[in-house]
């Protein structure tokens, strides 16, 4: 008839290279290999059949036992991230809401007002501590927060990458995501 592939393997192999489609250049894929039971090597000829190489089962189990580790280290990552910046906006928001309380903007008389100081203070404070403690007062001004964004935006930007990079390749077996 013609509307249909003579050989399975052929087909497969076409899905495959459908579904996946070429490499980015520079770019090397994890699943880089034929499907499973399929091999790239053409027969000599159409009558013959084809052997077909099948990976064991353990290696099945690991590769997804590597991407489920992966998955892990990509969610704790982004948690850690997700604290940090959350820290950040803690720390701008006790900023603000203690200028305006300073220049009698807000009353802390208000119910509110004085729950949101009460907290923001409790959370701020022992995080700024130390960065306080290593400043020298400067006529009344707090460049404390400033140091702290600065330590943090290093963190987030240049030691937890190559730490979950180095974590994927330990722990996950995969690339990093």
């Amino acid at each position: 008839m013609g509307n249909r592939t003579p050989d399975l393997l052929i087909a497969n192999e076409a899905l495959y290279h459908l579904s996946y489609g070429p490499k980015p250049v520079g770019e090397a894929r994890a699943d880089s290999g034929p499907p499973v039971g399929l091999s790239r090597k053409p027969p000599a000829t159409t009558d013959q059949p084809r052997l077909a190489i099948v990976r064991p089962r353990r290696y099945q189990a690991a590769r997804s036992a590597g991407r489920t580790m992966d998955a892990i280290l990509n969610f704790l990552e982004f948690v850690i991230n997700a604290l940090l910046t959350l820290v950040i906006w803690i720390i701008v928001a006790y900023a603000i809401l203690s200028w305006l309380i300073s220049f009698d903007i807000v009353n802390v008389r208000n119910r509110f007002v004085y729950r949101a100081s009460h907290f923001l203070e409790a959370v701020a404070r022992p995080i700024l501590a130390p960065f306080r403690r290593l400043l020298p007062t400067m006529g009344g001004l707090d460049f404390s927060p400033i140091i702290l964004f600065i330590v943090i935006g290093g963190v987030q930007r240049y030691l937890l990458p190559p730490l979950f990079a180095w974590l994927h390749t330990v722990l996950g077996g995969g690339a990093a995501g």
